[in-house]
């Protein structure tokens, strides 16, 4: 197929409240939706969204590279693997875009998801047996700040039918965090599963302390909680009653490679690997190694959600939930906002029906 036309558009999106986390306090969302266009008017579209809070790429580096877009018209949908390649080297939430974009165009050209289009055109003896769930569960990012109206919201995720509950801690004293991990565990119930997520907030020291403080509650995992990515400070905050999720400190397969995640939890997303091809591939490795593989977007619009679904469709075990933080963040007026809701149907052909954000409703 020959690209007929390719657009990028720019977006920004407020949040329905700011989010605290152990990085900083984060209040608008702000990236590119990249559209590709084949010669019968079918198009393909990728989120290019990079978490510049964390202090990875920034947006003028993600425009910088999608300036680029126009030379793509003429050339062979099939020869965007190399321009993909090329581009996640300078920025990988470009090269997520330009790759989402081209998986989706495939997929739509053969009538299908793009869970099951990347599982057709693996050659591996895993494709030929994975089954492609119609839908996968979702977590819920919890953002309310304030112990009353945490439990308000938390009820109402109940109420929902949520049964996995992110919560991000480290950007508050740990009494504080203590505090709201204890109400999301006594109103979630004892069944229901929580992430913590620090974002590197803590020293070594600081991590063992809110460990071994937060360990009571059962939380599921705690996403990234020391500063220092290094296999021997990771080993020092092991067995201390809560299992460990490497995130941001890992961006590509040779950082993979140097940590040595072992029997970590690994959380993956596009928008940080540079695509979802590159992201089945080092998830396929991890779980291979014997990791537990989780997907989430990095607080994405509709398209960045909805291949996050596709992703988790692959990778996870079938009661794992996908983390959908744009789903319940972005302001829900915005067309770009994603529905809310505790399943996300995997759907077809590409990436789903972009009208209702390929989210169930």
């Amino acid at each position: 197929m020959t690209i007929a036309r390719a657009t990028v558009r720019p977006f920004a999106v407020s949040f329905r409240r700011p989010l605290v986390t152990g990085a900083g306090t984060v209040a608008r969302r702000a990236g590119f939706i990249v559209e590709i266009e084949d010669g019968q008017g079918r198009v393909g579209r990728g989120e290019a969204s990079p978490a510049h809070w964390l202090g990875e790429e920034d947006v003028a580096t993600t425009a910088r590279v999608l300036d680029a877009a126009p030379t793509l018209v003429g050339q062979d949908s099939g020869d965007l693997a190399a321009i993909v390649d090329a581009w996640r080297a300078r920025s990988p939430a470009a090269a997520c875009a330009l790759d989402t974009a081209g998986v989706d165009l495939a997929a739509r050209a053969a009538g299908v998801s793009v869970a099951r289009w990347l599982c057709d055109v693996d050659a591996s003896p895993w494709s030929r047996v994975h089954r492609v769930p119609d839908r996968v569960p979702v977590a819920a990012l919890l953002a309310t700040d304030g112990l009353q109206p945490l439990e308000q919201e938390v009820r109402d995720l109940v109420s929902e039918g949520y049964r996995t509950l992110k919560l991000k801690v480290g950007g508050r004293t740990l009494a504080e965090d203590v505090a709201r991990v204890a109400v999301v565990r006594t109103v979630g119930g004892p069944e229901m599963r929580i992430r913590l997520d620090a974002n590197r907030a803590w020293a070594l020291d600081e991590a063992r302390a809110a460990l071994v403080a937060l360990a009571p509650f059962g939380p599921d995992f705690i996403e990234e909680p020391l500063r220092d990515s290094a296999p021997d400070a990771w080993g020092r905050v092991r067995g201390l009653g809560i299992a460990l999720a490497r995130d941001e400190s890992i961006a590509s397969e040779a950082d993979y490679q140097r940590v040595a995640c072992g029997g970590d939890v690994l959380v993956v997303k596009a928008a940080r690997l540079g695509g979802p091809t590159a992201t089945l591939a080092l998830g396929r490795r991890a779980r291979a190694d014997g990791c537990r593989v989780v997907v989430t977007d990095a607080i994405e619009t509709t398209t960045g959600c909805a291949l996050a679904t596709q992703l988790a469709a692959l990778l996870h075990h079938p009661d794992e939930a996908v983390g959908l933080g744009g789903a319940r963040l972005l302001d829900e007026s915005s067309a770009h906002a994603v529905p809310a809701h505790p399943w996300s149907e995997v759907g077809s052909p590409g990436l789903g029906d972009r009208d209702r954000g390929s989210l169930a409703s």
